[in-house]
């Protein structure tokens, strides 16, 4: 098996590294991320500048890694074109340290470069686990995440439960890396965010406005990606980049 692994937080970020070592006991490895963080891109494409491609060194023979100078979108289209040798028969995206649930999802460097994948028909996942602020770089946390997504992936390919065009968005919480927590698959929450904007001023004097963001009150009772991880469970919500709105074309 053929696994490109990609993510939005840079090429020497933990959850990549956990992925690839994850991922490295089932088949060839190529990981190509960005060499900087992407977060919050959504999928953004470079076209007016060149891209540049580094290979760095890797201490198993079956995973390669390439850092590139652009988005996860970049990554993983040169990485399918052109650097895993031959087409990918998987791609998984992240790990991405936060959720990435409800409207996040538009804005998500992490989900652009599985959507990427799955506009070559490839089967393609992305994959984010909770942010504890104190266990913001915890190792283990990915490494649990990880493993997990691995085993429910190849079920899933193995059921050929991701049809060409489709890619699947996972999302863990802490509580559920001990492997006991329920799995659900779940739409994604479509409740906009709360937005402010603190307003400050430069050494030079001039204005800023610095973005944050707020989840909004849920009034219904839906079982939604943001409900499921709430509630302690993983959440598993299979996505398309079609974005024609079907009840309207009448």
């Amino acid at each position: 098996m053929k696994i490109l692994i990609t993510n939005d937080d840079g090429i020497y970020a933990p959850g990549i590294e956990a992925l690839a070592t994850a991922f490295a006991e089932v088949g060839d490895v190529t990981v190509v991320g960005p060499e900087f963080e992407k977060s919050g891109v959504s999928h953004a494409l470079t076209f007016l500048t060149p891209l540049f491609a580094h290979e760095l060194d890797s201490d198993r023979d079956n995973v390669s890694r390439y850092a590139v100078s652009g988005t996860p979108s970049d990554c993983t289209k040169l990485g399918i074109v052109e650097l895993c040798g031959q087409r990918p028969d998987l791609i998984v995206s992240g790990i991405n340290g936060g959720y990435n649930v409800g409207i996040n999802c538009v804005y998500s460097g992490t989900l652009a470069g599985a959507r990427e994948g799955a506009f070559f028909g490839i089967p393609s996942f992305a994959v984010s686990v909770e942010v504890i602020r104190k266990g913001l770089d915890n190792p283990d946390h990915m490494e649990k995440a990880a493993r997990l997504s691995r085993e429910l992936i190849l079920k899933m390919l193995g059921e050929n439960r991701v049809p060409p065009h489709s890619y699947i968005n996972m999302n863990y919480p802490i509580s559920s890396l001990d492997g006991s927590a329920e799995t659900v698959t779940v739409p994604m929450e479509t409740v906009s965010f709360r937005y402010e904007f603190q307003k400050g001023t430069d050494p030079a004097g001039r204005p800023y406005y610095w973005t944050g963001h707020h989840p909004a009150e849920i009034a219904h009772d839906r079982l939604t990606d943001v409900k499921a991880v709430e509630q302690g469970m993983i959440a598993v919500t299979p996505m398309t980049y079609d974005l024609t709105d079907h009840s309207l074309l009448e």
